[in-house]
């Protein structure tokens, strides 16, 4: 289920203010490991992360053998300010708890390869919120446009999986930020 919103208020001496929310829901994800064939499981991946080698992530169809993620929630929000030729936003980006590994035996996975399937490990990771900042100036009179910002304002790091998941960086280079914070500017200027 995705869900977008956004609301621009009145303008005030202020300067002008805008809303933005986007979300998507995920109530469920099954893949089949070998659709037709004896053997044949269904696996629900909604809030699990598919360690390397589990047929969660051997079945995942985007994965390459790498880590498959199907977080429950994902989220963007954010709030806009324009005043005259200045302009500034903060966004922050929202990706809901996971596990690593699944507590149900019959998916057949555990955060830890060499685990017995009966008995597996899971792992359990909190949610994870990132703040991004912008200010920007428009140069009217010669078409530019400026702008600088941070991304991953507080510096919020990736979780850490276990190792022999994640081969990339110990984490999920894919839906996670693996550079910390960082600074950028842009002057983009039309002709």
């Amino acid at each position: 289920m995705d869900l977008t919103a956004s609301y621009r208020l009145p303008a005030f001496s202020l300067g002008q203010f805008a809303l933005t929310l986007g979300a998507t829901y995920l109530s469920q994800y099954k893949i089949q490991t070998a659709p037709g064939q004896d053997g044949n499981r269904v696996l629900n991946g909604v809030g699990e992360m598919g360690s390397i080698g589990s047929p969660l992530t051997a079945a995942c169809p985007f994965s390459g053998g790498q880590v498959c993620f199907f977080p429950r929630v994902r989220a963007q929000g954010g709030v806009q300010w324009q005043l005259g030729p200045w302009d500034a936003s903060w966004r922050l980006r929202y990706i809901s708890d996971f596990n690593l590994g699944s507590p149900d035996p019959s998916q057949g996975f555990s955060a830890a390869p060499g685990f017995a399937h009966d008995n597996p490990l899971v792992l359990h990771y909190g949610s994870t919120t990132y703040s991004d900042v912008t200010v920007g100036y428009n140069v009217a009179p010669i078409n530019t446009r400026i702008e600088i910002g941070v991304d991953n304002l507080f510096d919020k790091q990736p979780p850490l999986l276990y190792g022999n998941n994640a081969p990339q960086a110990n984490t999920d280079p894919n839906d996670f930020d693996v550079m910390g914070r960082y600074y950028w500017g842009r002057v983009t200027v039309k002709f």
